[in-house]
């Protein structure tokens, strides 16, 4: 029998920062290089990414005007294909380099290293992916392997500190080491500080709420005041965008190592607390604009940027504004009890 409890429902939004890459070698490195440390601070949601190599070929590299020229190499049909890539220097790496007198790949093509009169600087590939001037198209995607999270239960921990000793990381590694000697493996490393809910009366509206008016006043005013939100804290809403995430990519190694799922003991914990709140739904948003690659994976199709998007909806006057959606994924699930309540959320389009 369908129910409804109150005449506005309301939904948890998660939404994340930009992205922070990182090689897998670079994870030893965190702390040794100066501010990189810093720089991840409340970077506690991880996703293990892979993607076809792009190498930088060494051969066409130049230095000229503050911007480093050269090609991309990318798989196209069993072949090489060159696109040509501009990327400019920031000033910070000019006053660090002085000016540049070599210019070379190591050997794997992931980083491009200058010499100058004062000091080397060293750029990796995924860099000059995410902000040269070059159209990459697909070659850019990055495939989701898994998700996880790293807060700590005692102390203050980072992604970075969980994946130093984590056994299914080493796994992937040694997976693709034997069986994609020639894709490479991403890092990407999340803040999920932000938060807020939708309010809504949409839904079945032949439907009379059960809440008297005094709950109905109640619970909108704890919705639009912040009240609920403050019932949330960090380590939960960390861990309810990992589930939403993992619910949405379904990562091979979060099913088949961890059997990652909304079902989960721990998971329902967070589920019920929030049914406890009467949220009805959870969109969690994860957003790689900056680093200018979409999220796909086995089950689940990189975002496009009229998904979701308005008919009417000129894309043509939005700029950077349609960039950031064409890289954005959104997970989408309706949170219902074992009645399950008909609300607005259920007349939604989830993916």
């Amino acid at each position: 029998m369908a129910k409804r409890k109150f005449a506005a429902e309301g939904c948890l939004n998660l939404y994340s920062s930009e992205a922070n890459p990182l090689y897998p070698s670079e994870l030893y490195s965190v702390d040794h290089l100066s501010g990189l440390r810093d720089a991840l601070t409340m970077c506690n949601l991880y996703m293990i990414t892979t993607r076809r190599r792009i190498f930088v070929d060494p051969d066409s590299l130049a230095v000229t005007n503050k911007t480093i020229i050269g090609h991309l190499l990318v798989a196209d049909d069993g072949k090489w294909k060159p696109i040509p890539f501009c990327y400019s220097l920031v000033e910070a790496q000019l006053d660090h380099l002085g000016t540049p007198v070599h210019i070379e790949t190591n050997e794997a093509g992931s980083y491009v290293h200058i010499r100058g009169t004062r000091n080397p600087i060293t750029i990796p590939t995924y860099a000059i992916v995410a902000t040269s001037d070059c159209e990459l198209g697909a070659h850019s995607d990055l495939d989701v392997l898994y998700v996880g999270q790293g807060i700590g239960r005692t102390r203050q921990r980072l992604a970075v500190d969980r994946l130093m000793a984590h056994d299914t990381f080493q796994q992937i590694l040694a997976d693709a080491v034997t069986h994609a000697p020639s894709h490479e493996v991403i890092i990407l490393m999340f803040r999920f500080e932000h938060a807020q809910i939708f309010v809504s009366s949409g839904g079945d509206l032949t439907l009379d709420p059960s809440a008297s008016i005094e709950d109905e006043r109640h619970h909108f005013r704890a919705m639009t005041d912040g009240t609920l939100l403050q019932k949330i804290d960090r380590k939960q809403r960390i861990s309810l965008a990992e589930a939403a995430l993992i619910q949405h990519f379904q990562p091979r190694y979060n099913r088949t190592l961890k059997h990652s799922n909304f079902t989960a003991k721990k998971r329902l914990k967070l589920l019920q607390m929030l049914d406890r709140l009467d949220l009805t739904g959870l969109v969690v948003e994860v957003c790689t604009a900056n680093i200018r690659s979409r999220l796909r994976s086995a089950s689940c199709s990189p975002a496009g940027v009229m998904e979701d998007m308005p008919n009417e909806l000129d894309l043509t006057k939005l700029g950077s504004e349609a960039k950031t959606w064409r890289h954005t994924h959104i997970a989408k699930l309706p949170l219902t009890n074992a009645d399950e309540r008909n609300t607005f959320l259920h007349g939604t389009r989830w993916r």
